[in-house]
Protein backbone atom coordinates (compact mmCIF):
# COMPACT_ATOMS: atom_id res chain seq x y z
CA UNK A 1 0.00 0.00 0.00
CA UNK A 2 3.09 2.35 0.79
CA UNK A 3 4.10 1.73 -2.59
CA UNK A 4 0.95 2.86 -4.24
CA UNK A 5 0.72 5.62 -2.31
CA UNK A 6 4.07 7.34 -3.62
CA UNK A 7 3.34 6.23 -7.20
CA UNK A 8 0.37 8.93 -7.32
CA UNK A 9 1.98 11.95 -6.78
CA UNK A 10 4.52 10.73 -9.76
CA UNK A 11 1.38 9.63 -12.02
CA UNK A 12 0.59 13.26 -11.01
CA UNK A 13 3.82 15.22 -12.08
CA UNK A 14 4.41 13.34 -15.72
CA UNK A 15 0.55 13.43 -16.77
CA UNK A 16 0.86 17.57 -15.87
CA UNK A 17 4.22 17.47 -18.18
CA UNK A 18 2.59 16.15 -21.14
CA UNK A 19 -0.11 18.67 -20.71
CA UNK A 20 2.50 21.45 -21.24
CA UNK A 21 3.10 21.44 -25.08
CA UNK A 22 1.15 24.31 -26.55
CA UNK A 23 -2.39 22.89 -27.95
CA UNK A 24 -2.69 22.74 -31.76
CA UNK A 25 -4.48 25.46 -33.74
CA UNK A 26 -7.25 24.53 -34.39
CA UNK A 27 -10.81 26.65 -34.33
CA UNK A 28 -11.18 29.73 -32.63
CA UNK A 29 -7.69 29.44 -31.88
CA UNK A 30 -6.46 29.46 -35.57
CA UNK A 31 -8.11 32.52 -35.80
CA UNK A 32 -4.45 34.22 -34.41
CA UNK A 33 -2.59 31.71 -37.08
CA UNK A 34 0.34 33.88 -38.13
CA UNK A 35 0.97 33.74 -42.46
CA UNK A 36 4.34 34.86 -43.86
CA UNK A 37 4.55 34.59 -47.79
CA UNK A 38 7.90 35.36 -49.48
CA UNK A 39 6.25 37.45 -52.42
CA UNK A 40 2.99 38.92 -51.60
CA UNK A 41 3.22 41.18 -55.06
CA UNK A 42 4.54 39.32 -58.46
CA UNK A 43 3.95 41.55 -62.05
CA UNK A 44 4.38 39.04 -64.97
CA UNK A 45 4.74 39.17 -69.01
CA UNK A 46 1.77 37.74 -70.86
CA UNK A 47 3.40 34.05 -71.23
CA UNK A 48 2.29 31.24 -69.64
CA UNK A 49 4.62 30.57 -66.71
CA UNK A 50 4.73 28.94 -63.12
CA UNK A 51 5.68 31.38 -59.95
CA UNK A 52 7.14 30.03 -56.34
CA UNK A 53 6.48 31.60 -53.12
CA UNK A 54 6.94 30.27 -50.04
CA UNK A 55 4.50 29.93 -47.22
CA UNK A 56 4.59 29.35 -43.36
CA UNK A 57 2.17 29.79 -40.98
CA UNK A 58 1.23 28.54 -37.54
CA UNK A 59 -1.36 26.77 -38.52
CA UNK A 60 -2.14 24.35 -41.01
CA UNK A 61 -3.78 26.20 -43.92
CA UNK A 62 -5.32 26.12 -47.50
CA UNK A 63 -4.84 28.23 -50.67
CA UNK A 64 -7.32 29.34 -53.31
CA UNK A 65 -7.33 31.25 -56.66
CA UNK A 66 -10.25 34.02 -57.21
CA UNK A 67 -9.38 33.18 -61.30
CA UNK A 68 -9.55 30.52 -64.06
CA UNK A 69 -5.99 31.84 -65.58
CA UNK A 70 -4.06 31.34 -62.34
CA UNK A 71 -4.05 27.54 -60.89
CA UNK A 72 -2.27 26.77 -57.64
CA UNK A 73 -0.40 23.79 -55.98
CA UNK A 74 -0.19 21.84 -53.69
CA UNK A 75 -3.82 22.95 -52.48
CA UNK A 76 -2.36 23.88 -48.72
CA UNK A 77 0.05 22.74 -46.10
CA UNK A 78 0.97 22.05 -42.64
CA UNK A 79 1.63 24.31 -39.88
CA UNK A 80 5.28 25.55 -39.33
CA UNK A 81 6.75 24.48 -42.63
CA UNK A 82 7.98 26.42 -45.37
CA UNK A 83 5.95 24.94 -48.15
CA UNK A 84 6.51 26.31 -51.58
CA UNK A 85 3.70 26.59 -53.51
CA UNK A 86 3.55 26.90 -57.42
CA UNK A 87 1.21 29.59 -58.83
CA UNK A 88 1.03 28.57 -62.55
CA UNK A 89 -0.21 31.67 -64.94
CA UNK A 90 -1.49 30.99 -68.49
CA UNK A 91 -0.89 32.86 -71.63
CA UNK A 92 -2.63 36.53 -71.17
CA UNK A 93 -4.16 36.33 -74.73
CA UNK A 94 -7.00 39.45 -74.31
CA UNK A 95 -5.02 42.37 -74.89
CA UNK A 96 -5.62 43.93 -71.40
CA UNK A 97 -3.78 44.03 -68.02
CA UNK A 98 -5.20 41.75 -65.49
CA UNK A 99 -5.23 41.11 -61.90
CA UNK A 100 -5.61 38.06 -59.82
CA UNK A 101 -5.36 37.08 -56.32
CA UNK A 102 -4.03 33.78 -54.53
CA UNK A 103 -5.25 33.60 -50.99
CA UNK A 104 -3.59 31.87 -48.07
CA UNK A 105 -6.45 30.66 -45.36
CA UNK A 106 -5.23 29.65 -41.80
CA UNK A 107 -8.69 29.41 -39.87
CA UNK A 108 -10.11 33.22 -40.21
CA UNK A 109 -6.41 34.22 -41.18
CA UNK A 110 -5.36 34.54 -44.56
CA UNK A 111 -3.27 36.35 -46.57
CA UNK A 112 -2.83 37.04 -50.28
CA UNK A 113 -0.19 37.67 -53.36
CA UNK A 114 -1.69 40.17 -56.03
CA UNK A 115 -0.41 38.57 -59.00
CA UNK A 116 -0.03 41.35 -62.30
CA UNK A 117 -0.08 40.33 -65.66
CA UNK A 118 0.91 42.97 -68.54
CA UNK A 119 -1.11 41.87 -71.83
CA UNK A 120 1.32 41.04 -75.26
CA UNK A 121 2.13 44.13 -77.14
CA UNK A 122 0.35 44.10 -80.70
CA UNK A 123 -0.09 46.16 -83.22
CA UNK A 124 -2.27 45.36 -86.00
CA UNK A 125 -3.34 46.70 -89.64
CA UNK A 126 -6.38 46.06 -91.36
CA UNK A 127 -4.37 45.15 -94.66
CA UNK A 128 -0.83 44.61 -95.83
CA UNK A 129 -1.14 46.15 -98.83
CA UNK A 130 -3.75 48.47 -100.38
CA UNK A 131 -4.57 48.82 -104.60
CA UNK A 132 -6.39 51.77 -105.62
CA UNK A 133 -7.54 53.77 -108.43
CA UNK A 134 -5.63 57.01 -110.20
CA UNK A 135 -7.83 59.87 -108.78
CA UNK A 136 -6.58 61.80 -106.02
CA UNK A 137 -8.07 60.43 -102.54
CA UNK A 138 -8.01 59.37 -98.94
CA UNK A 139 -7.19 56.27 -97.59
CA UNK A 140 -8.29 55.46 -94.31
CA UNK A 141 -6.40 52.37 -92.09
CA UNK A 142 -7.58 50.60 -88.96
CA UNK A 143 -5.17 49.76 -86.38
CA UNK A 144 -5.71 47.84 -83.14
CA UNK A 145 -3.30 48.23 -80.99
CA UNK A 146 -1.91 48.73 -77.48
CA UNK A 147 0.60 50.73 -77.47
CA UNK A 148 1.32 54.08 -79.35
CA UNK A 149 2.90 53.82 -83.08
CA UNK A 150 4.08 56.41 -85.60
CA UNK A 151 3.76 56.26 -89.26
CA UNK A 152 6.23 57.53 -92.07
CA UNK A 153 6.77 57.24 -95.96
CA UNK A 154 9.92 58.68 -97.88
CA UNK A 155 7.10 58.69 -100.86
CA UNK A 156 6.11 62.71 -102.13
CA UNK A 157 2.82 61.84 -103.97
CA UNK A 158 1.18 60.95 -100.84
CA UNK A 159 0.63 62.79 -96.84
CA UNK A 160 0.45 61.13 -93.79
CA UNK A 161 -2.52 63.07 -92.13
CA UNK A 162 -2.43 61.08 -88.65
CA UNK A 163 1.53 60.12 -88.69
CA UNK A 164 1.10 59.17 -84.74
CA UNK A 165 -1.22 57.62 -82.46
CA UNK A 166 -1.48 55.65 -78.97
CA UNK A 167 -3.56 52.50 -79.42
CA UNK A 168 -6.50 52.08 -81.39
CA UNK A 169 -7.49 53.92 -84.40
CA UNK A 170 -6.72 54.82 -87.71
CA UNK A 171 -4.23 56.31 -90.24
CA UNK A 172 -5.38 58.66 -92.66
CA UNK A 173 -3.45 58.77 -95.89
CA UNK A 174 -3.99 61.75 -98.93
CA UNK A 175 -2.67 60.50 -102.20
CA UNK A 176 -2.48 62.43 -105.09
CA UNK A 177 -3.96 61.91 -108.32
CA UNK A 178 -1.28 59.39 -110.48
CA UNK A 179 -1.31 61.76 -114.29
CA UNK A 180 1.72 59.37 -114.97
CA UNK A 181 2.08 56.67 -117.39
CA UNK A 182 3.17 53.74 -114.53
CA UNK A 183 1.33 52.52 -111.42
CA UNK A 184 3.35 52.95 -108.35
CA UNK A 185 4.16 51.70 -105.15
CA UNK A 186 4.72 53.45 -101.91
CA UNK A 187 5.26 52.01 -98.53
CA UNK A 188 3.95 53.58 -95.12
CA UNK A 189 6.21 51.87 -92.21
CA UNK A 190 4.65 51.95 -89.02
CA UNK A 191 7.10 51.60 -85.68
CA UNK A 192 5.43 51.04 -82.35
CA UNK A 193 6.73 52.16 -78.95
CA UNK A 194 8.14 48.50 -78.36
CA UNK A 195 10.31 48.64 -81.76
CA UNK A 196 8.14 46.36 -83.89
CA UNK A 197 8.05 47.63 -87.19
CA UNK A 198 4.92 47.04 -90.09
CA UNK A 199 5.03 47.99 -93.42
CA UNK A 200 2.06 48.90 -96.06
CA UNK A 201 2.47 48.50 -99.18
CA UNK A 202 0.27 51.54 -101.13
CA UNK A 203 -0.69 50.60 -104.99
CA UNK A 204 -2.10 53.18 -106.73
CA UNK A 205 -2.96 52.27 -110.80
CA UNK A 206 -2.49 54.62 -113.54
CA UNK A 207 -5.02 56.05 -116.06
CA UNK A 208 -2.37 55.56 -118.72
CA UNK A 209 -3.23 53.19 -121.52
CA UNK A 210 -1.14 50.62 -123.32
CA UNK A 211 -2.05 49.78 -126.41
CA UNK A 212 -1.02 47.18 -128.26
CA UNK A 213 0.96 47.26 -130.63
CA UNK A 214 -1.39 47.02 -134.72
CA UNK A 215 -4.72 47.91 -132.42
CA UNK A 216 -6.75 51.04 -130.95
CA UNK A 217 -8.70 52.04 -127.81
CA UNK A 218 -11.83 52.18 -129.39
CA UNK A 219 -14.13 51.94 -125.61
CA UNK A 220 -12.93 52.13 -122.02
CA UNK A 221 -14.75 52.82 -118.77
CA UNK A 222 -11.99 54.06 -115.79
CA UNK A 223 -14.62 54.30 -113.62
CA UNK A 224 -13.48 57.70 -112.41
CA UNK A 225 -16.64 59.33 -112.56
CA UNK A 226 -20.32 58.12 -111.17
CA UNK A 227 -22.04 58.99 -114.52
CA UNK A 228 -20.26 56.48 -116.38
CA UNK A 229 -22.68 53.63 -114.82
CA UNK A 230 -25.42 55.19 -116.51
CA UNK A 231 -23.63 56.66 -119.78
CA UNK A 232 -21.58 53.48 -120.90
CA UNK A 233 -23.90 50.74 -119.16
CA UNK A 234 -27.43 49.54 -118.12
CA UNK A 235 -28.46 47.38 -115.66
CA UNK A 236 -29.86 44.02 -115.56
CA UNK A 237 -33.11 43.61 -113.24
CA UNK A 238 -34.32 39.89 -112.28
CA UNK A 239 -36.19 37.86 -109.71
CA UNK A 240 -33.88 35.40 -108.12
CA UNK A 241 -33.79 31.50 -109.77
CA UNK A 242 -34.12 33.61 -112.71
CA UNK A 243 -30.75 31.98 -114.27
CA UNK A 244 -28.93 28.97 -112.63
CA UNK A 245 -30.80 28.82 -109.44
CA UNK A 246 -28.79 31.86 -108.53
CA UNK A 247 -30.80 33.15 -105.03
CA UNK A 248 -29.48 36.88 -105.60
CA UNK A 249 -32.22 39.73 -106.52
CA UNK A 250 -30.78 41.91 -108.96
CA UNK A 251 -31.51 45.75 -109.04
CA UNK A 252 -30.65 48.76 -110.52
CA UNK A 253 -27.80 50.34 -108.19
CA UNK A 254 -29.70 50.12 -105.57
CA UNK A 255 -32.04 48.82 -103.20
CA UNK A 256 -34.04 50.49 -100.22
CA UNK A 257 -31.13 53.20 -99.84
CA UNK A 258 -28.43 50.12 -100.01
CA UNK A 259 -26.14 50.98 -103.16
CA UNK A 260 -25.29 47.54 -105.28
CA UNK A 261 -23.03 49.35 -107.71
CA UNK A 262 -21.21 52.70 -107.03
CA UNK A 263 -18.16 54.33 -108.41
CA UNK A 264 -15.48 55.81 -105.48
CA UNK A 265 -11.98 56.93 -105.84
CA UNK A 266 -11.47 55.10 -109.96
CA UNK A 267 -12.99 52.23 -108.65
CA UNK A 268 -16.17 50.56 -109.39
CA UNK A 269 -17.43 48.36 -106.73
CA UNK A 270 -20.70 45.68 -107.04
CA UNK A 271 -21.65 44.46 -103.77
CA UNK A 272 -23.80 41.51 -102.87
CA UNK A 273 -25.76 41.79 -99.60
CA UNK A 274 -28.20 41.30 -97.41
CA UNK A 275 -31.72 43.26 -97.07
CA UNK A 276 -34.39 42.00 -95.31
CA UNK A 277 -34.65 38.35 -96.38
CA UNK A 278 -33.30 38.77 -99.37
CA UNK A 279 -29.55 39.30 -101.20
CA UNK A 280 -29.38 42.06 -103.39
CA UNK A 281 -26.70 42.24 -106.32
CA UNK A 282 -25.68 43.93 -109.43
CA UNK A 283 -25.56 42.43 -113.26
CA UNK A 284 -23.98 45.05 -115.52
CA UNK A 285 -24.49 45.54 -119.53
CA UNK A 286 -22.32 47.19 -121.75
CA UNK A 287 -24.35 49.67 -123.73
CA UNK A 288 -21.84 49.18 -126.86
CA UNK A 289 -20.79 45.83 -128.48
CA UNK A 290 -18.06 44.39 -131.23
CA UNK A 291 -17.15 41.35 -132.93
CA UNK A 292 -13.63 40.53 -132.21
CA UNK A 293 -11.05 42.11 -130.19
CA UNK A 294 -8.76 42.29 -126.88
CA UNK A 295 -10.84 42.57 -124.19
CA UNK A 296 -9.61 43.23 -121.24
CA UNK A 297 -10.10 44.53 -117.20
CA UNK A 298 -7.89 44.40 -113.80
CA UNK A 299 -10.23 42.97 -110.86
CA UNK A 300 -10.37 42.28 -107.18
CA UNK A 301 -12.64 39.27 -106.17
CA UNK A 302 -14.64 38.86 -103.04
CA UNK A 303 -14.31 36.27 -100.75
CA UNK A 304 -16.93 33.68 -98.78
CA UNK A 305 -18.39 30.51 -99.68
CA UNK A 306 -21.77 31.61 -102.44
CA UNK A 307 -19.96 34.29 -103.92
CA UNK A 308 -19.98 33.76 -108.25
CA UNK A 309 -18.09 36.71 -109.73
CA UNK A 310 -17.85 37.40 -113.16
CA UNK A 311 -16.80 39.27 -116.41
CA UNK A 312 -18.07 37.59 -119.76
CA UNK A 313 -19.53 38.53 -122.75
CA UNK A 314 -23.11 37.48 -124.29
CA UNK A 315 -24.59 38.41 -127.99
CA UNK A 316 -25.86 41.91 -128.95
CA UNK A 317 -28.58 40.67 -130.34
CA UNK A 318 -28.92 36.69 -129.84
CA UNK A 319 -28.69 34.69 -132.66
CA UNK A 320 -31.60 32.09 -131.40
CA UNK A 321 -31.57 30.96 -127.88
CA UNK A 322 -28.71 29.81 -125.60
CA UNK A 323 -26.55 27.99 -126.05
CA UNK A 324 -26.81 28.22 -129.80
CA UNK A 325 -26.05 32.08 -129.32
CA UNK A 326 -23.17 31.42 -128.24
CA UNK A 327 -20.97 32.94 -124.70
CA UNK A 328 -17.56 33.65 -123.85
CA UNK A 329 -16.85 33.74 -119.95
CA UNK A 330 -13.12 35.54 -119.77
CA UNK A 331 -13.24 35.33 -115.88
CA UNK A 332 -15.39 33.31 -113.94
CA UNK A 333 -14.81 32.00 -110.03
CA UNK A 334 -16.60 31.00 -107.27
CA UNK A 335 -16.04 31.44 -103.55
CA UNK A 336 -16.52 27.90 -102.55
CA UNK A 337 -13.22 26.96 -104.51
CA UNK A 338 -11.14 30.66 -103.59
CA UNK A 339 -9.06 31.80 -105.98
CA UNK A 340 -9.29 29.23 -108.82
CA UNK A 341 -10.05 31.43 -111.73
CA UNK A 342 -11.40 30.19 -114.96
CA UNK A 343 -12.19 30.43 -118.31
CA UNK A 344 -15.34 29.09 -120.66
CA UNK A 345 -16.82 29.17 -123.91
CA UNK A 346 -20.40 27.82 -124.66
CA UNK A 347 -22.28 26.46 -127.58
CA UNK A 348 -24.74 24.52 -129.26
CA UNK A 349 -21.97 21.64 -129.36
CA UNK A 350 -20.29 22.98 -126.12
CA UNK A 351 -22.11 23.57 -123.46
CA UNK A 352 -22.20 22.46 -119.49
CA UNK A 353 -25.56 21.26 -119.83
CA UNK A 354 -24.33 18.72 -121.79
CA UNK A 355 -21.26 18.56 -119.79
CA UNK A 356 -19.44 18.80 -123.05
CA UNK A 357 -18.01 22.80 -122.40
CA UNK A 358 -14.76 23.83 -123.34
CA UNK A 359 -12.70 25.57 -120.06
CA UNK A 360 -9.71 25.88 -117.77
CA UNK A 361 -8.87 27.02 -114.68
CA UNK A 362 -6.16 27.55 -112.43
CA UNK A 363 -5.24 28.47 -108.84
CA UNK A 364 -4.31 32.74 -109.21
CA UNK A 365 -2.81 33.33 -105.40
CA UNK A 366 -4.53 36.64 -104.19
CA UNK A 367 -7.77 36.24 -106.89
CA UNK A 368 -9.79 37.11 -103.80
CA UNK A 369 -8.76 40.40 -102.10
CA UNK A 370 -6.02 41.75 -104.66
CA UNK A 371 -6.07 42.90 -108.22
CA UNK A 372 -5.29 41.30 -111.73
CA UNK A 373 -5.24 41.72 -115.23
CA UNK A 374 -7.86 39.48 -116.94
CA UNK A 375 -7.46 39.75 -121.15
CA UNK A 376 -9.59 38.22 -124.34
CA UNK A 377 -8.05 37.98 -127.40
CA UNK A 378 -10.58 37.23 -129.78
CA UNK A 379 -10.62 37.18 -133.69
CA UNK A 380 -11.89 35.00 -136.53
CA UNK A 381 -9.34 32.29 -135.81
CA UNK A 382 -9.55 31.87 -132.34
CA UNK A 383 -10.77 33.12 -128.35
CA UNK A 384 -7.63 33.00 -125.85
CA UNK A 385 -7.75 34.39 -122.25
CA UNK A 386 -4.83 35.25 -120.16
CA UNK A 387 -4.27 36.29 -116.66
CA UNK A 388 -1.34 38.66 -116.10
CA UNK A 389 -0.19 38.45 -119.58
CA UNK A 390 -0.33 34.29 -118.83
CA UNK A 391 -2.38 32.47 -120.91
CA UNK A 392 -5.34 30.57 -119.15
CA UNK A 393 -7.64 29.15 -121.94
CA UNK A 394 -7.46 28.60 -125.85
CA UNK A 395 -10.52 27.74 -128.69
CA UNK A 396 -9.82 27.31 -132.09
CA UNK A 397 -12.13 28.05 -134.83
CA UNK A 398 -12.63 25.01 -136.59
CA UNK A 399 -13.62 26.75 -139.45
CA UNK A 400 -16.78 23.83 -140.73
CA UNK A 401 -18.81 27.32 -141.01
CA UNK A 402 -20.91 25.11 -138.66
CA UNK A 403 -22.76 27.74 -135.62
CA UNK A 404 -22.77 24.77 -133.40
CA UNK A 405 -19.15 24.98 -132.67
CA UNK A 406 -18.26 28.61 -133.86
CA UNK A 407 -21.17 31.10 -133.47
CA UNK A 408 -18.57 33.67 -132.33
CA UNK A 409 -18.90 36.08 -135.50
CA UNK A 410 -21.30 38.71 -134.13
CA UNK A 411 -21.37 41.11 -131.63
CA UNK A 412 -21.52 40.67 -127.82
CA UNK A 413 -21.28 43.16 -125.12
CA UNK A 414 -19.73 42.91 -122.00
CA UNK A 415 -20.96 41.84 -118.91
CA UNK A 416 -19.88 42.00 -115.09
CA UNK A 417 -21.83 40.69 -112.34
CA UNK A 418 -21.79 39.41 -108.77
CA UNK A 419 -23.97 36.41 -108.46
CA UNK A 420 -24.85 34.89 -105.47
CA UNK A 421 -25.00 30.81 -104.77
CA UNK A 422 -27.19 29.02 -107.35
CA UNK A 423 -25.89 25.80 -109.54
CA UNK A 424 -22.14 26.38 -109.09
CA UNK A 425 -21.18 29.34 -106.57
CA UNK A 426 -23.72 27.53 -103.98
CA UNK A 427 -22.63 23.54 -104.90
CA UNK A 428 -21.42 23.62 -101.35
CA UNK A 429 -23.88 26.02 -99.90
CA UNK A 430 -23.41 29.62 -98.67
CA UNK A 431 -22.17 31.30 -95.83
CA UNK A 432 -24.42 34.35 -94.95
CA UNK A 433 -22.25 35.53 -92.17
CA UNK A 434 -20.24 36.60 -94.76
CA UNK A 435 -22.18 39.17 -96.59
CA UNK A 436 -21.66 41.86 -97.50
CA UNK A 437 -19.28 41.25 -99.87
CA UNK A 438 -17.41 43.62 -102.50
CA UNK A 439 -16.27 42.95 -106.40
CA UNK A 440 -13.78 45.33 -107.48
CA UNK A 441 -13.38 47.02 -111.16
CA UNK A 442 -10.79 49.38 -111.98
CA UNK A 443 -11.12 49.52 -115.40
CA UNK A 444 -12.70 48.00 -118.70
CA UNK A 445 -10.94 48.34 -122.03
CA UNK A 446 -11.76 46.95 -125.50
CA UNK A 447 -8.90 47.31 -128.93
CA UNK A 448 -9.81 46.24 -131.89
CA UNK A 449 -7.61 45.81 -134.86
CA UNK A 450 -6.23 48.61 -136.97
CA UNK A 451 -7.53 48.13 -140.43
Amino acid sequence: MRITFMLLPLLTILLAACGSDEPEATGSQAGNATISLSDSELSVGYEAQTLPVTVRSSADWSVSSNVDWITVSPSGGLKDRDTEISIKVKENDTHEQRVGTVTIKAGSSSASVTVTQTPDMYFNVGKASYSIGAKAQTIVIPIESNQSWTASSVSTWLTIDTPAGNGSGSCSISVQENDTPRERTATIEFVTASGARTPVDITQFTDAIDVPDGYALVWNDEFNDESSLTEKWTYEVWDPGTVNNELQRYVAGQYNGYKTAEVHDGILTITARKVGSEVVSARLNSREHWTYGIIEARLNLPSGRGTWPAFWMYPYQPDGNWPYCGEIDIMEEVGTVPDEVSSSIHCASYNHVMQTQKTSARMVDGAEGSFHVYRLEWDENYIVTYVDGVELFRFANDKKGDRNTWPFDYDFKIILNLAWGGDWGGMNGVDESALPVEYHIDYVRVFQKIR
